[in-house]
């Protein structure tokens, strides 16, 4: 938890630089965590969704088993250990620094 809310908080500081997929992710991942680690996607989250998708479609790391993590508008529930486990965290950690990397 501790890790998603210091790199969303860090990418917030920077406006998110260019709003990449993964960097979008970590957004609405470090927003639940932070709100009682739900989602709640409010009406600007859902038009920030609608410009910006949310996904680690394209990352550079990824489970083996590929699991792909999407923000949808009607998303709700749990963040940790219901829609998305400790170890993707880390490959969403990882993703996020090849990306700034480049």
């Amino acid at each position: 938890m501790g890790a998603l809310l210091m790199l969303g908080d860090e990418t917030r500081d920077h406006r998110y630089f260019d709003h990449a997929l993964n960097l979008e992710l970590v957004y609405h991942l470090r927003n639940g965590i932070a709100h009682g680690n739900t989602f709640n996607i409010t009406d600007e989250g859902k038009k920030r969704s609608a410009k910006h998708p949310a996904h680690n479609r394209n990352a550079a790391v990824k489970s083996p088993l590929g699991t792909v993590y999407e923000i949808m508008p009607n998303l709700t529930g749990p963040v940790l250990f219901d829609f998305i486990g400790a170890a993707d965290v880390i490959d969403i950690l990882r993703s996020v620094e090849v990306y700034l990397s480049r």
